[in-house]
């Protein structure tokens, strides 16, 4: 998983990453780090609920 994919899609669609976080339900220093690649393994669940946030797939994470 690369967590400036996440960023990528997600500010290429506007959204901040506090929107983002509330959208998913998440805290928004956890996002941050996993946009920043400094959380490795943020879970299945965790990447599709970005991923149905953000309109897109899990595999376009990778």
């Amino acid at each position: 998983m690369d967590g400036n994919k996440i960023k990528q899609i997600r500010i290429a669609k506007g959204i901040s990453q506090t929107e983002l976080a509330k959208m998913i339900k998440s805290d928004r220093s956890y996002l941050n780090k996993v946009e920043n690649n400094k959380q490795k393994n943020p879970g299945t669940k965790y990447l599709a609920r970005i991923a149905a946030a953000l309109d897109c797939s899990i595999s376009d994470f990778f």
